[in-house]
């Protein structure tokens, strides 16, 4: 992961990555709705988010600070990493490998779009020149009237 992405996060996106690495979905998609609370919490200090977290993902896409989609994908994190912790409850059904193969590229994406790709796009934008207009400085030029006509119109007389 790019070094934008703070710490706590890459090691639970890592520990992921090892759960699915010895087929263990269900602990997967659990440490990935973990990281799907820190960025949360690390996406908007300023908030004061409260609620669940299905509420605390409304609110950031509600403040544009969430583009809908990631949103959108986010929520199914959280629905399946509920499932996985609560399997226990018969109404939910807990993710099988695939479900969490999915989860895990969605995550990855969730990462790339709100760290990775900003300071990317940061660092390029740095390396350029500064953006200070260069205004040609005017010449001194001087024109014989001639050389304004037409070709082929009578001289001036």
């Amino acid at each position: 992961m790019d070094q934008s992405v703070p710490d706590h996060i890459a090691d639970v996106f890592d520990e992921s990555t090892r759960c699915l690495s010895v087929q263990a979905a269900g602990a997967a998609v659990e440490r990935m709705r973990l990281m799907l609370a820190m960025i949360v919490r690390d996406q908007a200090p300023d908030l004061k988010l409260k609620g669940t977290l299905a509420a605390q993902l409304q609110k950031l896409s509600d403040e544009g600070l969430l583009h809908p989609s990631l949103a959108a994908w986010a929520q199914e994190i959280r629905e399946l990493g509920n499932a996985s912790a609560h399997a226990d409850d018969p109404t939910k059904i807990p993710p099988n490998l695939n479900d969490a193969v999915t989860l895990h590229k969605l995550c990855r994406r969730l990462v790339e779009n709100l760290y990775e790709i900003p300071a990317r796009i940061g660092r390029d934008r740095a390396a350029l020149p500064p953006t200070t207009p260069q205004v040609p400085k005017p010449r001194n030029l001087r024109f014989k009237a001639d050389s304004f006509k037409a070709k082929g119109s009578p001289p001036a007389s």
